[in-house]
């Protein structure tokens, strides 16, 4: 859950915990981290309520796994409340050896 400084969200910050919740976490756990990294292609978000105050919450679905991208549709919510629905496409890229783990 995420708290707004001041009490006053922005709606990036909604998209900033999309993302956090997809690239960072779960999209990267589907994949072999020795082999593959995931990064982000395209991310798009309808804001469907404000919240002002509180804290928010957000669940993250694959709506497709593939070998080379990945949609994830993510539900940020306050409470029992919708405030905003997300989808966002990765791409799953085969990690040089740069990126290799050490």
């Amino acid at each position: 859950a995420a708290r707004f400084l001041f009490g006053v969200p922005m709606e990036g910050s909604l998209l900033l915990l999309s993302g956090v919740l997809v690239l960072f976490i779960a999209a990267n756990l589907c994949v072999d981290p020795e082999k593959e990294i995931c990064v982000g292609l395209e991310i798009n978000a309808n804001h469907i309520a404000s919240c002002t105050e509180g804290e928010v919450s957000g669940l993250a679905r694959p709506v497709h796994k593939g070998k080379s991208t990945q949609i994830w549709d993510i539900q940020i919510t306050q409470g029992t409340r919708l405030v905003c629905v997300s989808r966002m496409t990765m791409a799953v890229l085969p990690r040089s050896a740069k990126q290799k783990k050490s």
